[in-house]
């Protein structure tokens, strides 16, 4: 598993196209339209493609902005603030309470065959 680590692929492959996907993080037990207003079962998730290590970047990124959030909500009384509960850009609809959700990448198929 360690020849496909993010730093070995980087580090052999940095400028290797990977696919990413771009989705609404969805609760584990369910699915929810692009509108938030119902439940659906497919999961809709856009297309794009970068490099390997630009999607490192956004990965290491992602993973410290996890870390602080979890910090910053250990240290809140529950209340989101209000610039973060801005940046979200999507809710579903919950027990009649609007729910927000967060907006990840993943990626998904990498290349590695040589072409030569």
């Amino acid at each position: 598993l360690g020849l496909f680590s993010t730093k070995t692929l980087v580090e052999a492959n940095g400028e290797h196209t990977v696919e990413v996907r771009t989705q609404l993080q969805q609760p584990s037990d369910e699915n929810w339209d692009p509108s938030g207003g119902n439940q659906t079962w497919p999961c809709e998730s856009s297309r794009s493609h970068t490099t390997i290590a630009k999607y490192a970047q956004y990965q290491a990124s992602s993973f410290q902005e996890s870390l602080q959030e979890d910090k910053d909500s250990d240290e809140e009384d529950g209340e989101p603030e209000p610039e973060k509960a801005a940046e979200v850009p999507e809710t579903i609809h919950r027990n009649g309470q609007k729910v927000p959700l967060k907006v990840i990448k993943f990626g998904t198929n990498i290349d590695l065959s040589d072409p030569k």
